[in-house]
């Protein structure tokens, strides 16, 4: 089966990309096997997750595969890439785009997957083929800011290269997107109270339990495969209503647009929980969770809560909830995903640093700015320029795809 259509061989490795459906699933026994391995990969760059992810966007991805020379060899380290095609009106060419692969859906971090022991020389090597490689800019978003990432970018430190770091603030300013606090759990949840809370934290968290459990009219409920539809659509609903009027209605529905496609995602996984908080039949608030049961960590994604409700404390309650169902349920990380807001510091929350990072090839590079291997992207976008009558984009760019073309 071929499954590579690139191969370069740097500093005793072979990096091979894999591009067709049949070739990732070829993968799969060896990807899980490393990804299983890694401390530093989770949910998002699990081969479950990104197949899922691949499938629904075919010809748009790619994977670099990286082993050490010598027979029998198996791969040590992967690249989920995302490709694009971008037709530039300033220079009138193609031009390749290179994204990280979990931004084809709503990937809350992304970079590799690799074994420790190979890591230092396996990215070096990556990065030295990805070098090779024709494209004009190579994006990564939502990064783990450590390491891995430093020995990648040290392969780009030429003056052929323009590294840029990227803030991400929402909220006016307020809120660093890029940074994701995250709760180690312990075994059980009393130790959870004991050591990751404030004294007065704790004790709010105890008072609002007990009058919760006290209200004959309150109760919470977490999803089950049948109640997946219903509890979503709650979920989201509660969400587009607090944010529509801020945000914008289209603003907003694009965004629940995107929950709807993650949450989907992981659903087939069997991977998202969905706790509601009820007084009677009226839901009063809920979290969207994904639940990474083989790397141990939960991932919170969106809340939705009715803003005309004033109590019971509905955000801490559900968070509370949460937390034990997690504990109870062996997970080990308790994830807020990106933004500082500070009532997740209350629950014992700590700092990971994530990175916006764009590279840039400049035109002192003798390498191309387009890949030919998306030659057919660009027919599509050619003919899209035609179609719209711009016709000297449309003539340069059939100009640039009858240079790439056979002659024979």
């Amino acid at each position: 089966m071929k499954h590579a259509v690139f191969s370069e061989f740097t500093v005793g490795f072979q990096v091979d990309i894999i591009e067709t459906w049949e070739g990732f699933v070829g993968l799969k026994q060896t990807w899980e096997a490393v990804h299983q391995q890694d401390g530093q990969s989770g949910y998002f760059l699990s081969w479950a997750w990104l197949a899922v992810v691949f499938k629904a966007n075919p010809n748009r991805w790619r994977v670099l595969a990286v082993k050490p020379n010598g027979d029998g060899s198996d791969y040590v380290c992967f690249f989920p890439q995302r490709t694009r095609v971008r037709w530039s009106v300033s220079l009138q060419e193609f031009q390749t785009e290179l994204e990280a692969g979990g931004k084809l859906s709503w990937a809350q971090y992304t970079g590799f997957v690799c074994l420790p022991a190979w890591e230092e020389r396996a990215i070096a090597a990556l990065a030295s083929a990805v070098g090779k490689l024709p494209w004009a800019g190579l994006s990564i978003k939502n990064i783990p800011r450590d390491r891995r990432l430093e020995l990648f970018l040290a392969g780009f430190a030429t003056d052929e290269y323009i590294i840029s770091h990227h803030q991400y603030l929402i909220n006016s300013g307020t809120v660093d997107s890029l940074i994701c606090p995250y709760v180690p759990l312990p075994k059980d949840y009393e130790s959870y109270l004991q050591t990751r809370v404030s004294s007065n934290t704790r004790q709010r968290m105890r008072r609002f339990w007990r009058q919760f459990e006290a209200a004959d009219d309150l109760r919470i409920t977490d999803t089950t495969a049948e109640s997946f539809d219903r509890d979503i659509t709650i979920l989201l609903n509660l969400w587009f209503k607090t944010w529509s009027s801020s945000r914008g209605a289209h603003s907003a529905e694009e965004a629940v647009e995107k929950y709807i496609e993650i949450l989907d995602q992981s659903h087939s996984l069997g991977a998202v929980n969905i706790p509601i908080l009820w007084r009677g039949d009226q839901p009063l608030g809920a979290l969207g969770n994904i639940v990474d049961r083989h790397k141990r960590h939960l991932y919170f994604i969106v809340a939705g809560r009715d803003e005309s409700v004033q109590d019971p404390n509905i955000g801490l309650l559900l968070h509370t909830h949460s937390i034990q169902w997690a504990i109870n349920n062996g997970i080990e990380t308790y994830d807020f995903c990106h933004g500082n807001e500070p009532y997740k510091y209350s629950f014992g929350a700590t700092d990971q640093l994530i990175a916006s990072i764009s590279i840039e090839r400049t035109s002192k590079s003798d390498v191309g700015m387009f890949d030919p291997a998306h030659i057919r992207k660009a027919m599509k976008k050619a003919i899209k320029l035609l179609d719209s009558d711009y016709l000297r984009d449309a003539k340069n760019a059939f100009r640039q795809i009858q240079t790439l073309l056979p002659t024979k």
